[in-house]
């Protein structure tokens, strides 16, 4: 009786009771997702609890094999080793046991890189005697490969799917508000959102966004120039998790959207704010002084910004976090405010700092500084080697040492850094951005959600 009862517990096919959220992830993620080069922190579970705790009394009366006696958490740590798709699911074909716990491996993120796929995966969401629930399986939906032909009506079939965590839809232009919001709705669990480049939405997207998604970490809407003020202030209240904000080429975002950001959302860690015209010195100021885990603030193309976004900062504020700062043809940062945030400093207090870009910033096109400059890339034009300024490996160092030497009064400043030599930096931040696609720092990190490749 003993021995039955052990074999009962330790069955693939007996109930489980233990926490999904143990269970391993693959370790291969060759997607493209936005915010997709960093660790999970979703609580999802991989497993089928509902199918687990189901006894399947025929099964249970026959002899266990010795893999039969393994427990569920081994079992998904061996399939989750498996890469090709055809693999889990043969795996998934040896009996109902191992069925249940490869399938939440097999359909966490489908493959929807054809049209064949998307096909078979919307064909098994529709069948109603399904062994499984796949909708609740679906955890990433990635549909970017197939960007130029998915519509609303292409997604329809993914509207049953409310456990979505990561949701990719980059550069889908056919796709409007109605598609978007349909999809969205009711995913209480997304937890980044990447719809750059889909010229159609509207604030109705967002205003979705705000009501249903409040674990909401990653939010890209790059390109998406019709948003405005009014839906992004809405989002920053409701959504106040967020942690990696892309507002790219959002034309109408302004002051008042990116102060309530910094008011509402404490946990922010990169925001980008490339070529926001309308975007002024009023909003740095408050972006550096609230967000104390602040990595990465890009400016690049941010015209109305100038001196007074950092010599308004009180004098012995460090930055200890931020890592990146881009000031691309932020023409109206001059010499006072660099030396107020520490250019010099930086370079002292950073020795792992591989790349600064400052091109298309006046003040620093000097003959005497341009000297440790890289050369630009052959295929740039005149009038992009004339404003290219990018230090870059032993340029670096050969620039902190002309500094030293020619500016040593700056070493009493040092202590008033941004920068903290004991931190280890991001190691997806090897992208490139601004207007030479010159700002680029690669090292390690442990908490990165990602944001993807920036624009270029």
């Amino acid at each position: 009786m003993h021995r039955q009862r052990e074999a009962d517990r330790c069955s693939s096919a007996a109930p489980s009771e233990t926490s999904g959220s143990t269970s391993p992830e693959r370790a291969a993620d060759d997607d493209t997702d936005f915010f997709m080069a960093q660790t999970n922190d979703s609580q999802s579970s991989i497993g089928v609890a509902n199918f687990r705790d189901s006894r399947l009394s025929s099964e249970q009366s026959e002899p266990l094999p010795p893999i039969g006696r393994l427990p569920p958490e081994i079992l998904i740590a061996i399939f989750s080793k498996l890469v090709a798709p055809s693999d889990m699911l043969n795996s998934m074909l040896v009996c109902r046991g191992w069925a249940a716990n490869s399938v939440g491996i097999l359909w966490h993120r489908p493959t929807c890189n054809t049209w064949a796929n998307v096909r078979s995966v919307t064909t098994s969401l529709g069948k109603p005697d399904s062994l499984f629930n796949y909708a609740d399986l679906i955890k990433r939906l990635n549909l970017s490969a197939l960007s130029d032909d998915v519509s609303d009506g292409t997604i329809l079939s993914f509207n049953q799917c409310k456990r979505i965590e990561r949701l990719t839809l980059t550069s889908c232009k056919n796709l409007t508000d109605k598609g978007v919001s349909d999809l969205v709705e009711g995913n209480r669990h997304l937890q980044a959102l990447d719809v750059s480049e889909l010229r159609h939405l509207t604030d109705h997207t967002l205003a979705t966004v705000s009501r249903d998604c409040p674990r909401l970490q990653g939010l890209n809407i790059t390109g998406c120039s019709k948003i405005t003020d009014d839906a992004l202030l809405i989002v920053s209240q409701k959504c106040r998790q967020i942690k990696r904000l892309k507002l790219n080429g959002v034309s109408n975002v302004s002051d008042r959207a990116i102060q309530s950001f910094a008011e509402n959302c404490p946990s922010i860690l990169e925001i980008d704010l490339h070529d926001c015209k309308l975007v002024t010195s009023i909003s740095v100021t408050p972006l550096l002084t609230t967000l104390r885990h602040l990595r990465e603030l890009r400016l690049a193309h941010c015209i109305e910004i100038d001196d007074s976004a950092f010599l308004s900062l009180p004098c012995q504020m460090t930055f200890d976090s931020l890592r990146i700062l881009d000031l691309t043809a932020c023409e109206n940062v001059r010499d006072d405010s660099v030396e107020r945030i520490g250019i010099h400093a930086l370079l002292n207090s950073c020795p792992r700092l591989t790349h600064l870009s400052l091109t298309g910033v006046q003040e620093f096109l000097r003959e005497n500084l341009t000297a440790f400059c890289r050369e630009a890339p052959p295929e740039f034009t005149q009038q992009q080697r004339d404003v290219f300024c990018v230090f870059s490996g032993d340029g670096v160092n050969r620039l902190r040492d002309h500094l030293n030497r020619s500016e040593p009064h700056f070493h009493e400043e040092a202590e008033a850094t941004m920068y903290d030599d004991d931190e280890e930096l991001d190691e997806d931040e090897g992208h490139m951005t601004g207007l030479m696609n010159a700002t680029v720092i690669n090292d390690g990190d442990d908490d990165y959600i990602d944001v993807g490749p920036l624009n270029t």
